[in-house]
């Protein structure tokens, strides 16, 4: 199932009963020397071995969800690659006691990442955290504890946000400007929608602050903010995983029900991969429980580490599809641009660029730092899994950056 390169399913078990699954698939270049890099999918509760088989891997399920064909726009085509099922009670991961925090999880993912690179100590190329979504909030944590110290060193490189919720704060003020002036979509909500929206932003920014604050609160302020923000694009027939999209009742799975495929899941359930994996479990592709007791955290901003993380030598790179509303490219662009770290004055001077791909194809604009340290490539229309409708710029933009390039 990948050319050129081993394939490990197995699960790594290090805290009770509690068992996170991952797929490993080898570079097809060099696996010894090529980077190496963690999926971590958003949700929360959703599976990234599922993105692994969708979209961004060495297979591709057809769409009947019978069976796999290689993938020529694998992100392994240049690094090694693990896809990861977290928290507990996601893909086939499993066992207990339930992740109830997300600080919970990151240490989770920590220890995992200890336990991986002692069991396969040849991988030494330079690692990075990559993720989508709800993984905005677990990265810079990861990575923060990555650089506080690991068994074995972990030769941590860089982050890489893919449509990702990094900072509510700053990112969430965009969502009336991107509904109604982004000019990459037609207007999604009308004018008294957007007045709407604008006079509720400050409170619901002020509820954020609250939740940073204090925990507690966390799961009424995302409650009302959610309220605010994605009302108006539900009455209106608006997926707000693609703006382009319109269905009758779009919610939390897209209205092409991209949060949770059909035939990814039917094809992750058949007792032939079953059986190649080593598992017996029920897949669950999307556990709503998880999703319950975890997304009031998508309001607790965790970018304060990244200063840091890039004065040590950690780069930074953010890939957004335009078309995405939940996690657009508006806000991840405001966010990048007033971030404070010492690059900040030349970056916001930088230009944005043309991206082009290896064909000559425009796939966007790029806007990078003078040492490629901080990057930003907007994806021209793409959605909220930009890699799925853009998968040979977005794939080469994330492999250039991993090979320094």
């Amino acid at each position: 199932m990948a050319k050129g390169g081993s394939v490990i399913p197995t699960s790594s078990k290090f805290m009770g009963d509690m068992l996170y699954f991952f797929w490993f698939f080898e570079s097809r270049n060099d696996p010894a020397t090529d980077p190496i890099f963690l999926w971590v999918d958003g949700g929360p509760g959703g599976s990234g071995t599922a993105s692994g088989v969708g979209y961004n891997g060495p297979c591709m399920v057809n769409k009947e969800g019978t069976a796999a064909s290689i993938n020529p726009n694998s992100w392994t085509n240049k690094a090694n690659g693990i896809w990861l099922d977290q928290p507990t009670g996601v893909g086939y991961s499993k066992g207990g006691p339930p992740e109830k925090a997300v600080g919970e999880t990151v240490m989770n993912i920590y220890r995992f990442l200890g336990q991986f690179f002692s069991r396969f100590p040849k991988y030494k190329g330079p690692f990075y955290l990559v993720g989508i979504s709800f993984a905005g909030v677990l990265l810079p944590q990861i990575a923060h504890a990555l650089k506080q110290g690991s068994e074995p060193p972990i030769n941590l490189k860089g982050i890489i946000f893919q449509n990702a919720m990094i900072n509510a704060e700053a990112q969430w003020p965009l969502y009336p400007e991107m509904a109604f002036k982004s000019e990459t979509a037609a207007p999604a909500i009308t004018k008294q929608q957007y007045d709407q929206m604008k006079q509720g932003m400050p409170g619901c920014l002020q509820k954020i602050q609250n939740c940073n604050r204090e925990p507690n609160v966390c799961r009424a302020a995302r409650e009302q903010c959610e309220e605010l923000s994605l009302t108006a694009l539900v009455d209106n027939g608006v997926d707000f995983y693609k703006l382009t999209t319109k269905c009758a009742h779009p919610d939390r799975h897209g209205c092409n029900n991209e949060g949770d495929p059909p035939n990814v899941d039917s094809f992750m359930q058949l007792p032939e991969v079953k059986t190649f994996l080593g598992v017996s479990e029920q897949f669950i592709i999307d556990n709503d429980e998880v999703y319950n007791q975890l997304i009031p955290f998508i309001l607790v901003t965790s970018d304060f580490f990244l200063p840091g993380l890039l004065q040590s030598g950690v780069r930074v790179l953010t890939v957004v599809g335009d078309l995405d509303y939940i996690c657009n490219f508006m806000g991840l662009k405001t966010w990048m641009l007033d971030l404070d770290w010492p690059g900040k004055d030349a970056f916001r001077s930088a230009k944005d660029v043309e991206f082009k791909d290896s064909t000559g194809r425009v796939v966007g604009l790029r806007r990078s730092s003078s040492n490629h340290e901080y990057e930003f490539v907007q994806v021209y229309g793409a959605g909220h899994l930009a890699a799925r409708d853009n998968p040979r710029g977005v794939m080469e933009a994330i492999n250039d950056f991993m090979n320094g390039s």
